[in-house]
């Protein structure tokens, strides 16, 4: 029994014994709880329902994404702050002599890596997306305190269904693959990789596929013609908490 895996009733992230915050409708991560403690009390929050402890917390975080998240870490031992401002995340790196600024658009982001904080134990997460003409990967270590905000950060990175749309110029049929058929391409790239990825729920660009990979979408379904146009495309899911 105490190996038993629970997850908070509220944002779905995996408890323990040592995050775990019970209420009589079910279990609540430490940071949830936190938050609903904070809002209604003790005595009220443990006789909440557990439709309104998600409806709190669905519109708390709503409300952090609209003003913005960032968290601070080192990145190879300097100063770092990642920051997701609406749909664009960005990564500062601050030295004694001068700051890096590197930006993407969120839907080009992947976490190739990541290993949550515990209690005592630090944390790290790495994304991975385009800088000009090259893939940029950024690893950054942080502090348990921080870690509420970096499942923030995934929790909106994961929140778009992403896919690429297929037009065939010599036929004119238009179709679509989604990110299923892109990580199993991908997995056969990169077995750890895609692993990592389809662990997290989350979709690969085609700018992490190799070129021979890429080649395998570029061919029309239905008449064989590698005359198509591939445009990624991405939406927010319904209904995403």
């Amino acid at each position: 029994m105490l190996n038993k895996k629970e997850n908070c009733i509220t944002c779905g992230k995996e408890v323990g014994l040592l995050n775990k915050h019970p209420v009589i409708a079910g279990t609540l991560c430490s940071d949830c709880g936190k938050a609903i403690v904070a809002k209604f009390g003790r005595k009220t929050s443990n006789k909440m329902t557990k439709e309104e402890l998600q409806k709190y917390i669905k519109e708390n975080t709503e409300k952090a994404i609209k003003a913005g998240i960032e968290f601070k870490g080192t990145i190879d031992k300097k100063k770092s702050k990642v920051i997701l401002d609406k749909d664009e995340l960005r990564v500062t790196i601050t030295t004694l002599f001068k700051q890096e600024v590197q930006k993407s658009s969120i839907t080009k982001v992947v976490v190739s890596n990541y290993k949550p904080a515990g209690t005592v134990r630090s944390g790290f997460i790495e994304f991975r997306f385009p800088v000009r003409e090259s893939i940029r990967t950024f690893k950054i270590k942080y502090h348990s305190n921080e870690q509420r905000q970096v499942d923030l950060i995934i929790n909106e990175i994961n929140s778009y269904i992403r896919e690429v749309k297929v037009t065939c110029k010599q036929c004119g049929k238009v179709y679509f693959f989604n990110e299923a058929d892109v990580k199993e391409a991908q997995l056969a790239a990169s077995a750890n990789l895609g692993k990592t990825l389809m662990g997290l729920g989350l979709f690969l660009p085609l700018a992490f596929l190799p070129d021979e990979k890429v080649q395998e979408f570029k061919r029309c379904r239905s008449c064989g013609s590698r005359n198509v146009d591939l445009e990624e495309q991405a939406h927010k899911k319904q209904d995403h908490v």
